[in-house]
């Protein structure tokens, strides 16, 4: 967030900072979720354990 902090002058207000620090962290899960099944669904690749195996 110093990034966006930086950009805007001062600090973000404590509540703006948590929701957005937890929105990042959620979609960077959920898009690493969508990238692993659409790796997997393109080799046939049926479950997580036979990707990695």
């Amino acid at each position: 967030m110093s990034k966006l902090e930086e950009l805007r002058g001062d600090p973000l207000p404590r509540g703006v900072r948590d929701f957005l620090t937890q929105g990042i962290h959620g979609g960077y899960g959920l898009t690493g979720g969508l990238v692993l099944r659409l790796v997997t669904s393109k080799r046939h690749i049926p479950t997580l354990p036979s990707a990695l195996g």
